[in-house]
């Protein structure tokens, strides 16, 4: 997997990052980016009619918390490209790319703020190390303070809350 890097998408800041799977894209869309797929690697449970326009639910299940997103399906282009609104503000737009035999998965998530930074890089690359280790890549798993630190060493911005961890405290 790459590191996060920190970018700039439709004028806002965005983390992107991406990792290489060593089966097609096919494959990977319907392991990874179905709500049944996202639910082996993603954070949240996720809910949604696979069309442009649908809602699409998050629901929190790592956390003892009931925290729920909603947001909307604003590109579905199987088996290329996932996208959707996250929350309030953010956006993120997943794509897979393939030769055939193996698939390049990139993330990018645009922020509704530059503090977020840090925060979300941490929390995509925990994610998608996840998903790496779940189709056999070597992805060493690292809790999410070890990630969220060096993503702050490396001075992306900080500042936003971290739920479930200290909703008082700010990172």
């Amino acid at each position: 997997m790459t590191h996060a890097q920190l970018t700039v998408r439709d004028g806002s800041p965005a983390v992107r990052l991406s990792a290489q799977f060593p089966i097609p894209a096919g494959k990977l869309w319907s392991q990874a980016l179905t709500p049944e797929g996202l639910a082996t690697w993603f954070p949240f449970q996720v809910e949604f009619a696979p069309e442009i326009g649908s809602r699409i639910t998050f629901t929190d299940k790592t956390s003892d918390v009931s925290t729920n997103f909603t947001g909307e399906i604003t590109s579905l282009r199987d088996p290329e490209e996932l996208a959707f609104t996250f929350g309030e503000h953010s956006h993120v737009t997943m794509t897979l790319n393939s030769d055939g035999k193996e698939t390049t998965f990139a993330v990018v998530e645009r922020l509704a703020n530059e503090n977020e930074a840090a925060r979300n890089a941490a929390s995509w690359h925990a994610a998608v190390s996840k998903l790496e280790r779940l189709h056999g890549v070597d992805s060493p798993e690292l809790d999410w303070n070890t990630i969220y630190e060096r993503y702050v060493d490396e001075g992306f911005p900080t500042g936003a809350t971290v739920p479930g961890i200290d909703e008082e405290t700010l990172v």
